[in-house]
């Protein structure tokens, strides 16, 4: 109950902190540490218990949804998602782009930068850059790897993605994985009809994949397309927002092969799990 009423009462705390505090975002990261996070098993109890496996394997495909990251995930990937798991901070650049990739996602709310005090007021969501991270993740069997991991066999992904060029088809895009991490937010106060401040009491838990991705090939190859195999430069994409990748828009793992002309590489499909459960 202690636990519970701590968590509800969250809003509470930060609407009753001192400026001094609130405008120090080295002071708002501690405060983040020792905060009361929706861990309680309750609270995970309650999310796996409504896990939708047909909604949740559609997902990768289902290109004019918005993910934001805070989908309901299988079992496995809840586990997994706490497991061998360190704190960290995003760098600089890569606390930018989810700080982008909220506000393209969450239209109807506004975010400030923990890291410029004076963005930060009391109706906006305040992004922190604590992280929880792990090199590796489980859904629904399949193991997904990252380049922070001890091997990087299952570090290639493959993800479905609306063309760039206006009435082109959707297309398949591949990415490295650089690591995968959770990260939490609990959405701004907002102002209902009586004048009062409503403050949420949930925090809604994100889980992303940070993943970079290959650039197309300098020169087409066809002869790859009929064993459904891609060709790709060997190098990456600049990165922005779009490196943020809710982890259930990945469809497949893939497999690289290299030593192709002009440092080109093929990825081959492998087959997509959707067992254990």
């Amino acid at each position: 109950m202690k636990k519970f009423l701590s968590v509800v009462h969250y809003g509470d705390y930060i609407r009753n902190l001192p400026q001094g505090i609130k405008q120090n975002p080295v002071m708002m990261s501690s405060f983040g540490y020792l905060s009361p996070t929706p861990s309680d098993s309750l609270v995970t109890s309650s999310v796996s218990t409504s896990f939708d496996f047909s909604l949740f394997v559609s997902s990768p495909l289902r290109l004019n949804d918005t993910f934001t990251g805070a989908e309901i995930l299988p079992p496995d990937t809840q586990a997994s998602a706490k497991h061998k798991v360190s704190v960290d901070r995003l760098t600089q650049a890569h606390y930018g782009y989810i700080l982008a990739f909220y506000r393209l996602v969450y239209t109807d709310q506004t975010f400030s930068s923990a890291l410029i005090p004076e963005d930060i007021d009391d109706l906006s969501t305040m992004v922190l850059p604590d992280i929880s991270f792990f090199s590796e993740i489980e859904i629904l069997g399949q193991t997904y790897r990252s380049k922070a991991s001890r091997t990087t066999r299952g570090c290639y992904i493959e993800v479905a993605c609306n063309s760039a060029v206006p009435g082109k088809e959707p297309e398949m895009r591949i990415g490295e994985v650089q690591y995968y991490f959770s990260h939490q937010l609990q959405m701004k106060k907002t102002v209902i009809p009586n004048g009062r401040v409503f403050v949420p009491n949930a925090f809604d838990e994100h889980l992303f994949a940070f993943v970079r991705w290959y650039n197309a090939p300098l020169h087409p190859f066809q002869g790859f397309e009929c064993l459904g195999a891609a060709y790709y430069h060997n190098s990456f994409r600049p990165a922005d927002s779009d490196c943020i990748l809710p982890v259930s828009r990945i469809f497949t793992c893939v497999a690289m092969k290299r030593g192709y002309p002009d440092n080109h590489v093929v990825f081959l499909p492998l087959p997509r799990k959707t067992i254990g459960l």
